[in-house]
């Protein structure tokens, strides 16, 4: 027996470490009573105190003196003053990791007249300092309560089992696999005296060894998976235990020898794998639970009934979930690793507490992510919906590289407060219909990504959290597409490089040939952030004031380039007599409007803005002597916007809206080439100078003079000249006509 050279007692307070004869004789252990491996005896060397660094550090290991001691009648013998309150940490002790994977239970020995709490703390990284303070450790429940008792008293935890025995007061967590350290915290926090003996720390309990097998589950209820007894094996042979990498396992009824309509409860006590699991039972189905999980390579099919599996479980990349039709799968603990593809099929629906680092695809069915789930912004890759399947977030923080799926995409339900990121890093292209309380946000501005990825929408979604755009992302809404009635948030937050020195803006388009507008609930364009309607028409909630979507009007149309930031207009690009029109909702009311706008229900302090002709004022899609009627008003009486004709959004109607409106009014009747050849001297003749057109166009060319003219031939789509005749010359003539007329 190796023996200890002496040293000093070491003292904490009123802590003393000491060996004594009684406690000698009371301990009297045999070594024929000790378990398969004695990890430590203290007449052993190599228990290590914790915190021992010489001089400065007032806490040191007392070696005990083993003079005359044989193995298993000498231990440590600790005692606490009263009114002290603080901890003791006996040790540590090193345990092999072959010890560990064959054996499962954790014993000590301990006698105590004052009884005693222990805090069990193990270790999972063999280089960390002995110090337990230096991290890296586990401690498990609130401690172990040990009684008083004259007899000596045996420790026992099963670290496969995760139980404390017989003081055991549940929800424990085994020993991590990892652990090599063990350190034995003393809690002294009552401030009563304590006073006890430890010996024989030792590990004992043969770890059940798992077989790559084909086994059916055989027990008519409930049991442990790690028992060949409940199996029905069918490969490598009879008395297999599944649970190796390779297994193929079913939950069934055993060819129907399993005839309880209960939940079957089937506990795994160590961890356990599976090639494929398949679960086939009605009633209340089955239920895999314990403290250790499962790990899935290929393949889990539910046939039939409600099954859930309650441990952790990890799928492999590339692995599948089938849930049969009326079925499902519920698992609150999933990890799919690999980074790699995860599958859903079957028209059943599967539900898990989270969905991260793998791209999922839905082939049909319902997933649902749990409430309160632990998704917290993880990404799922790709999120690919086809055969018309059910993706239901539950409120859930997702990021997302790219949304997609079929031309039957099915539906993605955001849930209260839901938070979808897509197009992070990749283009999407979405038919389906996005859904629920929560808001779709096409690409993130914490993303270090400088990519102009897109999402392009072409269903129906009707979504109320808002919609925002930005990161330099493009939101494409299809003619048969639309975004939630929320608010719509296009910001200048980018960094994207636009390879002119600045980044590339957060856009949406809105595709032309609508047969409906869209509307929100407030917009918010920030910095460069554009909206492109296009030919289409939008309603936005009075939380924006008329004035500010004036203001993105005007600075997009930029003199009519229409080629700056704000709400703009690639068909008003296109065709310059064009441009979009912003009045109130009470404004359209007085104008006859009956509450529904461009196919969208508004309310009088709504904005209303429509891709229509310069100068309908109305917003009825023409112009007509009904806006002469608005501009001539607003001219006169000094008022302002394109409801009283201030179709430029320059603050003032002049002669300049008076040229866009009649510019329009001709080409809406086939007459502004006519009105050209006037005013630029090319043709001079009474024809067709009686025209509606033409009698606007003569009428403010007498009104205003050159000016106007000059601005008219500047406006028109195609280029003109005024070197024929002078306009002053051409000013008087129409002056004299219009007083014939």
């Amino acid at each position: 027996m190796k023996k200890r050279q002496n040293r000093t007692r070491a003292k904490r307070g009123n802590s003393t470490l000491v060996t004594t004869a009684a406690a000698l004789a009371a301990m009297a252990m045999s070594s024929a009573a000790r378990a398969d491996v004695l990890i430590e005896s203290f007449e052993s060397a190599g228990f290590d105190y914790p915190g021992d660094t010489g001089a400065t550090d007032p806490v040191s290991y007392q070696p005990l003196s083993t003079t005359g001691v044989t193995e298993g009648n000498f231990s440590l013998h600790v005692t606490q003053g009263p009114n002290q309150s603080w901890w003791i940490n006996l040790g540590l002790t090193e345990i092999s990791a072959a010890d560990l994977a064959a054996n499962s239970v954790l014993q000590f020995d301990i006698l105590t007249s004052t009884g005693v709490n222990f805090i069990p703390i193990f270790h999972q990284d063999p280089t960390l300092p002995s110090d337990p303070t230096g991290g890296g450790y586990h401690q498990y429940g609130s401690g172990v309560s040990i009684g008083a008792s004259a007899n000596v008293q045996t420790f026992t935890f099963d670290y496969m089992n995760a139980v404390y025995n017989p003081w055991d007061n549940g929800g424990h967590t085994g020993l991590p696999a990892a652990s090599n350290v063990w350190t034995l915290g003393l809690q002294a926090s009552t401030g009563n005296p304590l006073d006890f003996y430890i010996d024989n720390i030792r590990l004992t309990g043969a770890v059940p060894v798992l077989d790559d097998a084909d086994a059916e589950w055989a027990l008519n209820g409930s049991g442990n998976w790690v028992n060949a007894a409940n199996w029905n094996s069918t490969y490598p042979g009879p008395g297999a235990i599944p649970g190796a990498p390779g297994s193929q396992i079913v939950f069934g009824t055993n060819g129907g020898a399993i005839t309880t309509p209960d939940q079957i409860v089937v506990t795994t006590t160590q961890a356990v794998a599976a090639g494929r699991v398949t679960f086939d039972k009605g009633g209340g189905g089955y239920k895999i639970a314990g403290n250790f999980g499962l790990s899935v390579s290929l393949s889990i099919t539910v046939n039939s009934g409600n099954h859930e599996i309650a441990n952790a479980l990890s799928m492999s990349s590339g692995s599948t979930v089938d849930v049969a039709a009326g079925s499902s799968l519920t698992v609150p603990s999933l990890d799919v690793t690999g980074y790699g593809a995860f599958t859903k099929n079957g028209a059943g629906t599967f539900t898990a507490n989270k969905i991260q680092n793998c791209s999922y695809t839905m082939n049909g069915g319902t997933t649902v992510l749990m409430a309160g789930n632990a998704q917290n912004g993880g990404f799922i890759f790709g999120l690919n919906l086809a055969n018309g399947s059910v993706f239901k977030m539950n409120g859930a923080n997702i990021r997302n590289n790219f949304l997609g799926g079929d031309a039957n995409s099915g539906t993605v339900d955001l849930g209260s407060g839901g938070l979808l990121r897509t197009a992070l890093y990749s283009p999407g292209d979405f038919s389906g219909v996005i859904t629920g309380a929560g808001m779709l946000q096409v690409g993130d501005s914490t993303e270090n990504d400088p990519n102009t990825s897109s999402l392009t929408l072409s269903g129906n979604n009707n979504y109320t959290g808002g919609t925002r755009v930005t990161n330099g992302k493009l939101l494409v809404v299809n003619p048969t597409g639309n975004i939630g009635t929320g608010s719509l948030t296009i910001d200048a937050a980018s960094v994207v490089p636009d390879g002119a020195g600045g980044f590339v803006p957060a856009q949406m388009n809105v595709v032309a040939g609508r047969t409906a507008g869209l509307k929100v609930a407030a917009l918010d364009l920030a910095g460069t952030g554009t909206l492109d309607l296009n030919d289409n028409d939008i309603v936005v909630g009075s939380p924006t004031p008329k004035a500010t979507i004036e203001g993105l009007v005007k600075n997009a149309r930029n003199g009519g380039a229409w080629d700056k930031a704000g709400i703009t207009s690639s068909s008003a690009r296109a065709l310059s007599t064009t441009g979009l029109g912003i009045i109130s909702g009470a404004e359209y009311n007085s104008a006859g409007g009956t509450g529904v706008f461009s196919g969208q229900s508004y309310a009088a302090g709504d904005t209303l803005v429509k891709y229509t002709w310069n100068g309908d004022a109305n917003l009825d899609g023409r112009v007509t002597f009904d806006d002469y009627v608005k501009i001539d008003t607003g001219f006169n009486t000094g008022l302002t916007g394109w409801f009283n004709g201030d179709f430029n959004y320059s603050g003032a109607v002049t002669f300049d809206d008076y040229v866009l409106i009649d510019i329009a009014f001709n080409q809406q009747n086939g007459t502004l080439g006519r009105a050209v050849d006037w005013i630029s001297g090319d043709d001079r003749s009474a024809t067709g100078l009686d025209s509606s057109g033409m009698s606007e166009v003569l009428g403010h060319l007498g009104q205003f003079g050159s000016a106007y003219g000059a601005a008219f031939l500047a406006a028109v789509p195609e280029p003109t000249s005024l070197a024929v005749l002078g306009l002053p010359a051409l000013v008087g003539m129409i002056r004299r006509r219009r007083r014939r007329v």
